[in-house]
């Protein structure tokens, strides 16, 4: 501190102002004697040059001005990540725009798909240093970068600003790292605890599905206990290690194969083949063979359709429980076929509208030399639309070409008993229809010109 008759200097205990007070008036004070006193001071950073001639001239008594001021250190900024699904599991039903409330829905899965982005980083920035009036630097407060754990199935950018999933799956936070689990393990039942499954990439239940819950997989579903009337939907494979008791209300489709102990008063699809020991009362459709074996392998009542191959035991009953049988084409594929063939012209008429809508407001811009604001909106939506509808009919046309084709080779198709036959069986292959009329035991039919032939084995 200096003292002055008629001024006074002061330096703050941190070192980063000096104020100066005036406590007499005294005009021949000057800017060089105030800056030679700071000097002598230490003070070398900082002064306010410029303020110190308007301050004398305009000096009011026992006043404070700040005539020198440090530079503080600029906070550091430690980083940022913003996550892209939910990072807090929280059991809560989804409710609908009318309010009714879905206790089977429950949310506890993120999915997401291979190559998805999962977590963006904004990086660190380090705080700039400062200085005290004195010349004495102040560094800035140090603070750990944030930064993005990478878990399994997961990969950085170049930068490492930004994680992508490798594969399909359920996106989670473990012990802060982002990991994407291809598998989802239920250890328990399906039913009012887990809500219904839906899952980006394989399943694994450990007990029951309940009646009326469903479980959706991109991938493969496997039960160790039983599958009640409810929904499954791989897909890929299903793998049921007990069976399905179906009530009448069970639904079960497969992209890939089906593994199961039996099937009873179930409506099955499967792309590829089924294997199982007994199938009893359900509809079945399957693109590829259906093979029921085992010592007690058993196929009676309802409808079996497989697109080229049926083998059992025992097939029908001798109670008269009307039983199906018919390959040589293939159901799923005929069943998407038709899908197809009534979804297209639709696409088809959808595309052409809006190739006519373009058309319009050309000719209008071409009248007009110019199209207004709701004009010009409308126009960028239907190009916009057209690219879509475009690329979506070019691959229905595709994908009805390649089944057209598929449908057309057709499969041979054959029926094989191992064991009994029972009368009131009624079989088809490629449209050629018979029913059986006496039981009989060893036999195999194969189609021959526009007769079933039985061949006994």
């Amino acid at each position: 501190m200096e003292n002055k008759s008629t001024y006074e200097i002061r330096i703050a205990k941190d070192k980063m102002t000096a104020v100066l007070s005036f406590e007499a008036a005294d005009e021949s004070v000057t800017a060089e004697q105030i800056l030679g006193e700071l000097q002598k001071l230490g003070v070398r950073n900082g002064i306010l040059k410029d303020k110190l001639g308007e301050i004398i001239q305009n000096k009011h008594l026992y006043t404070d001005y700040v005539i020198a001021e440090g530079l503080e250190p600029t906070k550091p900024f430690p980083g940022k990540v913003e996550y892209f699904f939910q990072t807090t599991k929280d059991m809560k039903p989804s409710v609908d725009k009318d309010g009714n409330v879905d206790y089977k829905n429950l949310s506890l899965i993120s999915n997401v798909k291979q190559g998805q982005l999962l977590a963006k980083l904004e990086p660190a920035v380090q705080g700039e240093p400062g200085i005290n009036i004195l010349g004495v630097p102040l560094p800035p407060p140090q603070v750990k970068p944030v930064t993005i754990k990478a878990g399994k199935n997961t990969v950085f950018n170049e930068t490492k600003t930004e994680l992508f999933a490798t594969k399909n799956g359920m996106v989670m936070l473990q012990d802060g790292a982002v990991m994407v689990n291809d598998v989802y393990q239920v250890p328990n039942h399906v039913g009012p605890s887990t809500g219904n499954i839906n899952f980006a990439g394989n399943v694994i239940v450990s007990g029951n599905v309940l009646d009326d819950f469903t479980v959706t997989a991109d991938g493969d579903i496997e039960v160790f206990g039983v599958v009640e009337g409810s929904i499954l939907k791989a897909g890929g494979n299903i793998v049921l290690h007990s069976g399905i008791s179906g009530k009448g209300r069970a639904v079960l489709e497969a992209g890939g194969n089906l593994m199961t102990k039996y099937i009873e008063q179930s409506t099955v699809k499967v792309r590829g083949n089924i294997h199982s020991s007994a199938i009893l009362h359900s509809t079945v459709r399957c693109g590829g063979s259906v093979v029921v074996e085992g010592k007690k392998a058993l196929i009676s009542g309802g409808k079996i359709v497989s697109g080229s191959y049926v083998e059992t035991n025992i097939l029908g009953s001798h109670m008269g429980t009307v039983t199906e049988i018919e390959v040589g084409v293939n159901p799923v594929i005929s069943e998407e076929y038709e899908e197809l063939k009534k979804a297209l012209p639709k696409v088809r008429n959808e595309l052409e509208q809006i190739e006519k809508v373009i058309v319009l407001l050309n000719k209008r811009r071409e009248l007009e030399g110019n199209l207004d604001e709701d004009k010009q909106e409308m126009y960028a939506t239907a190009i916009k639309n057209k690219i879509v509808l475009s690329t979506r009919c070019q691959k229905m046309e595709r994908d009805f070409q390649k089944l057209e084709e598929e449908m057309n080779i057709g499969t041979a198709g054959e029926i094989r008993i191992n064991g009994i036959l029972y009368s009131g069986t009624r079989l088809t292959i490629s449209n050629v229809n018979r029913t059986i009329s006496d039981d009989v035991r060893s036999v195999k039919f194969i189609r021959e010109g526009a007769d079933l032939k039985m061949i006994s084995i």
